[in-house]
């Protein structure tokens, strides 16, 4: 596993971490399902699907270069964090 596949693994548990929090503070413990993973939309953008594998919906699109500077950018750390919160409230609200 190179650097690169190791930092966006590391954002990955960063993700999993945040959607705790989230899953605790509105009390949806089915947001601890949600699955991380590629779609045939994703390969040319180098994303990744957040995806709710029980309604087969997908709740959003993170990218990869985001997940690997995560660990060592706190500025993309919050951003990615606000913009899965955003996502997930959207998610849930329809």
């Amino acid at each position: 596993m190179t650097d690169y596949e190791q930092q966006v693994e590391v954002g990955t548990e960063i993700i999993r971490a945040e959607l705790a929090r989230i899953a605790d503070d509105l009390s949806v413990p089915r947001l601890l399902g949600l699955k991380f993973m590629v779609t045939d939309r994703d390969f040319d953008f180098e994303r990744v699907s957040l995806v709710d594998a029980e309604r087969s919906k997908i709740v959003t699109k993170i990218e990869r270069d985001d997940l690997a500077d995560s660990v060592a950018d706190e500025v993309v750390r919050h951003r990615m964090t606000c913009r899965l919160e955003a996502a997930v409230r959207s998610y849930l609200a329809t």
